[in-house]
């Protein structure tokens, strides 16, 4: 047996949407081929798509992405998952099958974040995304600091940074509830990371070009990327500069895409009520997207 030789240069996003629910071909064309140029500095790239946007649709996308453009980008399978309270973790897997069955054991809005622990198995690893995200979706914001912190030590990691936050031009907010929300966002306290978590950063991107906060991950030559995840890494940050980010409009967008996941989050509940209900909000949504995104 050979010397462990860990390739410190790995490069992964932990946290990256493909956002091709509903996209018609023509323009899920045009993701991958912006997607096969803004992932050329990556390794790895974790499809984690809302439990409530087809997941599996997702993943695919990004591996055929991948085969069709003869790249070295490793997918990982998972997705973002929301609990009952509203709160956001995601999962990342081995293989599609083991995403599929987990999809079917933990559907969206069907198990609470308090049951986080049942999540726990050598086949899956758990991130806890944007702790104090204002929009409720983080734990911290969703159900309480003292109910949250009792939590934190459940999961495999915990989002230091979530580059959808970076571009927030703090200085010019007042001092409020949600500049101390968006602060803890960019920066998870440190006082708070319970011991034996990992630290990951994702960008959290929705457009191939909001690629902007990845880490590095530490893997051997023989191991799989899942592989290397499951040893709970404090992964460091890699920040792309303002001259490769494009940031123009990206606050602008992140706030409507925001909006319009809202809406989808809408139609997942009444889907499961009644069809009627789902297709008056799907329009809805897809209006929107189609007005704001294109």
């Amino acid at each position: 047996m050979g010397l462990y030789e860990p390739d410190k240069n790995y490069a992964i996003d932990t946290h990256f949407h493909a956002n091709v629910f509903r996209r018609p071909h023509t323009r899920r064309r045009r993701i991958a081929a912006q997607l096969s140029r803004y992932t050329t500095h990556l390794d790895g790239l974790c499809s984690t798509e809302h439990a409530y946007k087809k997941p599996l649709e997702a993943y695919d996308f990004l591996c055929e992405m991948v085969g069709h453009y003869g790249l070295e980008l490793t997918i990982v399978a998972g997705v973002e998952n929301i609990s009952r309270e509203g709160v956001e973790v995601i999962q990342l897997f081995d293989s599609r099958a083991a995403l599929a069955s987990s999809l079917k054991e933990f559907p969206a809005f069907s198990w609470s974040i308090h049951d986080a622990l049942d999540m726990q198995s050598p086949d899956c690893v758990t991130i806890l995304p944007h702790p104090f995200s204002p929009s409720g979706t983080g734990i911290v914001s969703g159900i309480g600091f003292d109910r949250a912190s009792q939590l934190l030590s459940h999961f495999d990691y915990i989002e230091m940074s979530n580059g959808s936050f970076l571009e927030v031009p703090l200085d010019a907010l007042p001092r409020t509830k949600f500049k101390e929300q968006v602060e803890k966002t960019t920066q998870f306290p440190e006082e708070l990371m319970p011991c034996g978590v990992g630290r990951s950063f994702g960008s959290d991107a929705h457009r191939p070009e909001d690629i902007n906060l990845f880490s590095t991950l530490t893997k051997g030559y023989d191991e799989s990327v899942f592989q290397a995840l499951t040893m709970r890494q404090n992964l460091k940050p890699i920040l792309r500069t303002i001259a490769e980010f494009r940031a123009v409009g990206k606050i602008s967008r992140s706030l409507l895409t925001s909006s319009i996941e809202y809406m989808q989050k809408q139609d997942y509940k009444l889907a499961s009520k009644s069809a009627k209900g789902h297709g008056a909000r799907s329009s809805l949504a897809e209006r929107a997207r189609s007005r704001i995104l294109g």
